[in-house]
C-alpha cells in the first residue's frame, strides 16, 4: 500500500523489474495533480502514470472528483486499473487531548492548521480574520504549522497591524486540543486531495468553516463552506459561524467520522480487491 504519486510509481517500476514482489498493490492517490499542477511539471507527472501504475491491482481515489479528473486525463490508465472511490478514514480511538498553551486559556481564537504553503490559503485567512477583528475585537488567530511562507505570512500581519492577534505557533505533533478549545476550526484552502484536517476538526468541535478546496466537502453535513481564494466570503462565513455557535452538531458529525474508520476503509479496499 503506497500513498503518493511519486512512490507509487516508483513502486510500479520495482514491480515491473520484478526486483519486489507482492500478491496485491494498492496505491492512493494523494492530491489533484490535474488541478494543482500544469506545463512541464503536469507532463511529468502524467509520465510517472504511464510507467509505474500498470501494476497496481487498486488505485483509490479520495473523491468522485478525484477519480474524474484522473480519467479524464489518462482515459487509458482506467481501462487497465481498477479505480475505486474510498474516502479518507480517521481514526477516533487513538486522540489524546493534551493541555492547552498557557498563553491561549481563557483567550478567544479560531484556528487553523496545515503547511506554510500557498495551496492551504493561509494569506486568505488573514486577510478574512482582519476584517472579522472588526467585530470580535478580543479574537485571536491561531495557524499550527510551518513552511517556507512563514516570513510572507508574518510580513500580511505586520502590514494589517495584527502582529500581537495572528499567532504562527509552528508545528504540533497533536492538533486536537487547539481544536476543542477553540471558537470556531477554519480550514482555507485553495486547493486538496481532501484536507484530512476537516476529519479532525469536526471530531472535536461543532462549529467548523471550510473553503470548497476539495471534492466532497459540499456533501459533508453541518460544516460552514464558501468558496475558495476569496478573502470577503471567508470572512462572512466565519462570522455567521460564530454567531450560529450554539447549533448542535455533536450527533451528525459523530455519525458522519464513524461512517470513515479504518476498517470500513480497510473493509471496502478489500471488497474491491476479492470480488
Amino acid at each position: 500500500y503506497t500513498s503518493h504519486v511519486h512512490l507509487n510509481a516508483f513502486v510500479g517500476i520495482l514491480l515491473s523489474l520484478k526486483l519486489l514482489k507482492t500478491d496485491k498493490f494498492i496505491g492512493r492517490e494523494s492530491t489533484s495533480i490535474f488541478k494543482r499542477f500544469s506545463g512541464l511539471k503536469l507532463f511529468l507527472f502524467k509520465m510517472l502514470y504511464k510507467v509505474g501504475y500498470n501494476n497496481l491491482d487498486l488505485l483509490v481515489c479520495q473523491t468522485n472528483f478525484m477519480k474524474a479528473q484522473l480519467i479524464g486525463a489518462l482515459p487509458n490508465l482506467s481501462r487497465k486499473i481498477n479505480i475505486q472511490v474510498i474516502p479518507n478514514p480517521i481514526n477516533l480511538e487513538n486522540i489524546v487531548l493534551d493541555e492547552l498553551d498557557l498563553d491561549l486559556r481563557d483567550k478567544d481564537f479560531i484556528v487553523s492548521a496545515g503547511r506554510l504553503i500557498n495551496e492551504k490559503g493561509f494569506d486568505i485567512l488573514i486577510k478574512a480574520f482582519s476584517i472579522l477583528k472588526k467585530k470580535n475585537s478580543n479574537l485571536k488567530l491561531v495557524i499550527l504549522g510551518e513552511g517556507n511562507l512563514r516570513k510572507d505570512l508574518e510580513g500580511l500581519c505586520v502590514e494589517l497591524g495584527l502582529s500581537a492577534d495572528v499567532l504562527l505557533l509552528g508545528f504540533r505533533k497533536n492538533v486536537y486540543t487547539y481544536f476543542k478549545y477553540a471558537k470556531a476550526c477554519v480550514v482555507s484552502s485553495r486547493i486538496e486531495g481532501f484536507p484530512n484536517v476537516l476529519l479532525q476538526m469536526m471530531s472535536q468541535n461543532e462549529t467548523v468553516i471550510s473553503t470548497l478546496c476539495a471534492g466532497g466537502i459540499d456533501e459533508i453535513p453541518g460544516v460552514f463552506k464558501c468558496e475558495i481564494d476569496n478573502y470577503e466570503s471567508l470572512s462572512d462565513t466565519i462570522q455567521c459561524a460564530l454567531v450560529n455557535s450554539d447549533i448542535d452538531k455533536k450527533e451528525m458529525f459523530h455519525k458522519f467520522l464513524e461512517e470513515r474508520s479504518v476498517s470500513n476503509f480497510v473493509n471496502k479496499m478489500n471488497s474491491y480487491l476479492y470480488v
